[in-house]
């Protein structure tokens, strides 16, 4: 198979929806239904095969963590021969997100025989809440679980990672580099869309943001309320479509032959209303700053490699925070931006991510 035939069938959702409907006949159906009422609608039950995926349903298990609180993991850990994989591609999501963004990578990885394992963090996607989202503490568990996963799937071998982190997923990522670094082989660190290298606003001496935060955190509805009065209520215009996607919705001509991209505009959407306030308050909270003199100590004494990506059109982590935290290293690394493409990198820009990593990370580890 060659590259453009696996970027092809890496990107292809033609024919993943449960519900076995033609992609066309579903875009058309829901970006029909006024704005105000796509959310009940898509949220309805007898839609749900619509924005169920078949890849995602094959892949998915359910691991039971600490606390008893389950988290939802996809991965190809019991493909044949797994265990003699050396290196496996973790994909963590970032704030709000779920693994379902990483479908296309999943994808190319399954299709060019590399082992992957991408994960619902607590809180979001179908994994259970938390009481309290410390972020050194979601980077401990999320290593537990890695581990624990590995040995239930008999992978004993395999030392080595790669961890893509998107967004705030970037941040889970390079705490886990710094955290565990000794316990794994890091072999690349792939960030996408992160954010700035220090966010001064999550700061825990800023008094004014943090009681905000708290305050918000006791009633989180006020919150949903606000979301969906205010913004779900768009529908496609609503900002986790406008700033997550690079056009603004069926009504732009460059679009309007793309099914593909429109489809997962509904698709983002169905996830976005799903996203739990108290889960964003609270990650939000318990943020942690990274530690750039302890990143870059640990740089200087590995191999690890850093590829950066970045949306041109991104209006949530603009192209500016993915020069900063390229500049953050002291190391050289890689910085990708691509055109036409916003904040969901996986999604809008599928193809030019997946021949990213054939040729930029898969070539070359």
């Amino acid at each position: 198979m060659d590259n453009v035939e696996l970027i092809n069938k890496a990107c292809n959702v033609e024919n993943e929806c449960l519900s076995h409907r033609d992609l066309l006949d579903i875009v058309q159906e829901f970006e029909r239904v006024e704005d105000k009422k796509l959310a009940i609608k898509i949220l309805n039950p007898n839609n749900s095969d619509d924005f169920t995926l078949q890849f995602i349903m094959d892949h998915q298990e359910f691991i039971e963590c600490r606390e008893k609180k389950r988290v939802r993991i996809c991965h190809n850990l019991t493909r044949s021969h797994s265990n003699e994989y050396k290196e496996i591609y973790i994909c963590l999501p970032g704030l709000g997100g779920s693994l379902d963004q990483f479908l296309p990578l999943m994808k190319l990885c399954d299709l060019d025989n590399r082992i992957f394992l991408a994960i619902d963090v607590f809180g979001f996607g179908q994994s259970d809440e938390l009481d309290k989202y410390p972020m050194i503490g979601i980077v401990e568990q999320l290593n537990d679980l890695i581990i624990q996963t590995l040995v239930k799937h008999n992978i004993t071998c395999s030392k080595t990672i790669n961890l893509i982190g998107h967004s705030m997923g970037c941040y889970l990522s390079l705490h886990l580099f710094t955290r565990f670094n000794k316990e794994w082989t890091i072999s690349r660190l792939i960030l996408l869309a992160p954010p700035a290298p220090t966010i001064t606003s999550l700061a825990k001496d800023n008094r004014l943001a943090q009681w905000t935060l708290k305050a918000l955190y006791r009633v989180p509805w006020l919150v949903t309320f606000y979301r969906e009065w205010f913004d779900q209520s768009k529908g496609l215009n609503s900002s986790g479509i406008q700033n997550f996607f690079h056009q603004s919705g069926p009504n732009d001509d460059k679009d309007k032959d793309n099914v593909t991209l429109r489809y997962l505009r509904l698709f983002q959407f169905y996830n976005n209303v799903q996203i739990k306030s108290r889960s964003l308050l609270g990650y939000l909270l318990g943020w942690d700053p990274l530690n750039w003199t302890q990143i870059n100590q640990i740089m200087k004494n590995s191999q690890t490699k850093v590829t950066i990506v970045s949306g041109a059109l991104d209006r949530v982590t603009d192209p500016k925070c993915a020069n900063n935290v390229k500049e953050s290293f002291e190391e050289e690394v890689e910085l990708i931006t691509i055109a036409n493409c916003a904040h969901n990198i996986t999604l809008d820009a599928s193809k030019e991510i997946c021949e990213i990593f054939i040729n930029k990370v898969f070539n070359q580890t």
